[in-house]
């Protein structure tokens, strides 16, 4: 049988077609696995499961799930995404120092076929976070590090909320315990940046108390929060703290690193007690009701757990109580004088106080607080250590008070003891040394530290 040329021309042709077809097809058929692999790993719990297993190996944690799901029946955010919802999830450092994280329940939208193929963003929608909680038994900042290049350059969310956490960080000496309970925060326009450790957004912050050592703020209420490549800038605040209210404004900078805050805080109706043992640990000689400004500072260049409080303040309703068995000399003298008054249970009171205080980590400096009293000006100043305290309480003569020593008090406790003791003051007590640009604080201060 013979072709005709026409004939032979269709037959090669159609081989041809089929040559090419042959690796078209294959091509077909991989690009089909490949999308039906992403359908599986985007679009199934066991495909996301197997996806999150990969992304965390080698990381320095271990990440564990009780379950995840998608598309939940009752979402807690209704969107034209898939819903993703992880409970019972855990993040266990390798390093022991680190933190453990634990989420109760986290639901946010799954990444699309886009976010995969942009390579470099995730776009994770309205992410809502339930029952996050972070211990760690260090408080220590992190090891230098260098940015680095990651596969994901951001991860995108366009609101982050954050209910019933809480953070706690166990004593490590010489920082006491750090506490947060009941926090809610709400971010907006949230971006996170892998390798150089850093997250931005607005939005704001709550939180039923806040403890750092002694110290315990309760109903933090943040109405401003800003976080800008991980510094912290705070407006708007308030809280409740010693019987009184206060506001909050001030920032923290590079908080992924070793962070470095500073604060400015106003104080109405707070007690005098309740600062200085925070404090010191101790109880405070001295009861009144403050009001005033104070300048926060903590870390930064600062020794390991190092910060202060600077504060201008007015004390009003002041008590300053005597031992039952105090000399009774003392109490006739105080009792006698016209310029101080001297109640039935032996209290001298004091009328209103305007000064400056500085608090240290163990330690209430009082530089020269000074009142108005019937015919005399009367300055209080002293420091109060937890390992001993003393305090002068000096009526200033009208004339030559430089040189005149004039009548005065002074409280001491020693370590161990409990009580303070009082004597009449001295002329060296009433007029201490001072160097140059010094206060009778500081002098004081540096007499005791002096003295063996």
């Amino acid at each position: 049988m013979f072709y005709s040329d026409e004939e032979l021309e269709r037959v090669r042709k159609k081989e041809r077609i089929r040559r090419w077809l042959r690796p078209l097809t294959a091509l077909a058929a991989v690009l089909a696995a490949l999308i039906m692999g992403l359908a599986w790993l985007l679009t199934t719990p066991s495909g996301l499961a197997f996806l999150l297993e990969k992304a965390t190996q080698g990381a320095p944690f271990d990440v564990s799930l009780g379950s995840l799901d998608l598309n939940p029946a009752e979402p807690q955010v209704e969107t034209d995404r898939w819903r993703l919802v992880l409970e019972d999830l855990a993040i266990t450092p390798h390093d022991p120092d680190r933190a453990l994280i634990k989420v109760q329940r986290a639901e946010l939208d799954a990444p699309g076929l886009r976010d995969i193929l942009q390579i470099g963003e995730v776009d994770i929608g309205h992410v809502v976070i339930d029952g996050l909680t972070i211990t760690t038994a260090r408080q220590r900042p992190p090891p230098e590090w260098e940015a680095r290049k990651t596969f994901i350059r951001a991860i995108r969310a366009s609101e982050l909320e954050v209910h019933s956490a809480s953070y706690r960080a166990e004593p490590d000496a010489p920082l006491d315990v750090a506490a947060m309970k009941g926090i809610e925060a709400r971010l907006q326009r949230v971006v996170w940046q892998p390798g150089n450790r850093e997250i931005s957004g607005t939005g704001s912050l709550k939180a039923a108390s806040f403890q750092t050592g002694t110290l315990v703020l309760s109903d933090l209420d943040v109405s401003s929060l800003h976080v800008r490549h991980s510094d912290l800038h705070f407006q708007d605040g308030s809280f409740q703290y010693g019987g009184g209210a206060g506001t909050l404004a001030g920032d923290v900078l590079h908080f992924n690193r070793k962070a470095e805050a500073t604060f400015e805080v106003g104080l109405t109706g707070a007690r005098a007690e309740k600062m200085f043992q925070a404090a010191t640990g101790r109880p405070s000689p001295l009861m009144a009701q403050v009001d005033g400004h104070l300048t926060v500072h903590s870390g930064g260049d600062l020794p390991r757990g190092g910060g202060w409080m600077s504060a201008q303040v007015r004390l009003t309703g002041g008590i300053f109580p005597l031992d039952e068995d105090e000399r009774p000399i003392v109490r006739d003298i105080l009792r006698l004088a016209p310029f101080m008054e001297l109640d039935r249970d032996n209290r001298v009171i004091l009328g209103d106080i305007n000064g400056s205080l500085r608090f240290g980590r163990g330690s209430v400096l009082l530089h020269r607080l000074e009142y108005q009293a019937p015919r005399r000006i009367l300055l209080l100043w002293g420091n109060m250590q937890s390992d001993g305290a003393q305090m002068v309480l000096r009526s200033v003569p009208p004339r030559d008070a430089d040189r005149r020593g004039g009548f005065g008090i002074v409280a001491a406790r020693m370590d161990g003891e409990e009580k303070f003791k009082f004597r009449i003051a001295k002329k060296a007590d009433l007029l201490p040394e001072l160097a140059e640009g010094e206060s009778l604080g500081a002098s004081l201060r540096r007499r005791m530290n002096e003295a063996p």
